[in-house]
């Protein structure tokens, strides 16, 4: 086996970099989609856990990732909604 070690160039951004804000709009619809998934399945309740790692799941329906610890979103059929959050995250839960 041969390795080789040769200086290469950067690749180009495949993106600006600015940051893309989700709209109501957009949070509107994925609710929308996943409470119409959970009375098709005859699903009162859904629990949606995240943590650093895992929080895309959490981040589709609140547009919020905990980074410190674990949080729970526990989504009613009829769309009201609990966030279970420790108290790292009470600073952001806010916003």
């Amino acid at each position: 086996m041969t390795i080789s070690i040769k200086q290469t160039k950067l690749p180009k951004p495949d993106n600006t970099g600015k940051p893309i804000v989700m709209s109501d709009a957009t949070y509107k619809e994925r609710l929308s989609k996943v409470l119409k998934q959970m009375k098709k399945w005859g699903f009162s309740s859904l629990i949606i856990y995240a943590d650093k790692e895992h929080g895309s799941n959490f981040e589709y329906l609140t547009g919020f990732i905990p980074r410190f610890e674990e949080a729970l979103q526990v989504l009613n059929q009829d769309g009201t909604s609990t966030l279970i959050l420790g108290n790292e995250n009470f600073n952001k839960a806010q916003l």
